[in-house]
C-alpha cells in the first residue's frame, strides 16, 4: 500500500486511514513512514486496528537523515522515542536495533550528496539516463569500500544511528493512551 498512484500498486491509501476491516493482517511492514505524519500515533493506532491479536509489526524510522519528501517530513526518532510511541499505542517491543551509525551516515551522505550530484554536473551534456548509469557504476567501488569500513567503524561509535528497526507485537494487555 502506498499513497503514490504512479506506483500502480494493488492498494492506494494512507496509513492514517487504512482501507481494511479490523484485525485482518498477521503482520505489517512499515518502513520510513512515521516521520511523514504530523500525528504518528494515529498511524500506529490504525496499524494496530488492522492487525490480528498478537499480530507483528516490523517498523523502521530515521534518526539522522536529510529532509526529504518536503514539506511532509516532520520527525526523526531516537530508540527511546520509537519505543515510547509503540508502547503508548498498544505494542510490546520485542526487538529494537539501530540501523547504521555515524560512519555509515557519512558514507551515504558523501556518495548521495556529493559524488552522484558531482557526476551529474560534470556530465551535464549527456542524457539523464546515461548520467545516471555512469553515476551508479562509478559509485559502486565507493559503496563497497564504505560498506565494509562502516560495518567495523560503526561498532566503535555506538550512540549515533541512521535509524531504528523494531519488531513489535500487538499486545491486548497494554492500555492505549488517548
Amino acid at each position: 500500500m502506498d499513497i503514490d498512484k504512479k506506483k500502480r500498486l494493488d492498494i492506494i491509501g494512507e496509513v492514517k486511514k487504512i482501507p481494511f476491516k479490523d484485525e485482518v493482517f498477521d503482520s505489517i511492514i512499515c518502513t520510513e513512514v512515521l516521520e511523514h505524519h504530523k500525528e504518528p500515533s494515529i498511524a500506529l493506532k490504525e496499524i494496530r486496528r488492522v492487525l490480528k491479536k498478537k499480530g507483528i509489526l516490523y517498523i523502521t524510522v530515521p534518526m539522522s537523515w536529510c529532509l526529504h519528501y518536503e514539506p511532509s517530513d516532520y520527525y526523526r526518532f531516537t530508540k527511546y522515542g520509537l519505543k515510547y510511541l509503540l508502547e503508548k499505542n498498544g505494542f510490546a517491543v520485542v526487538y529494537l536495533e539501530k540501523i547504521g551509525g555515524l560512519f555509515s551516515l557519512l558514507a551515504v551522505r558523501f556518495i548521495d550528496g556529493f559524488w552522484i550530484k558531482t557526476i551529474f554536473k560534470i556530465l551535464f551534456f549527456l542524457p539523464w539516463n546515461v548520467r545516471s548509469r555512469i553515476a551508479e557504476l562509478s559509485a559502486f567501488p565507493l559503496n563497497h569500500f564504505f560498506y565494509y569500513s562502516s560495518k567495523y567503524l560503526d561498532r566503535m561509535q555506538k550512540i549515533d544511528a541512521i535509524g531504528w528497526v523494531a519488531l513489535a507485537k500487538k499486545d491486548e494487555n497494554l492500555p492505549i493512551f488517548y
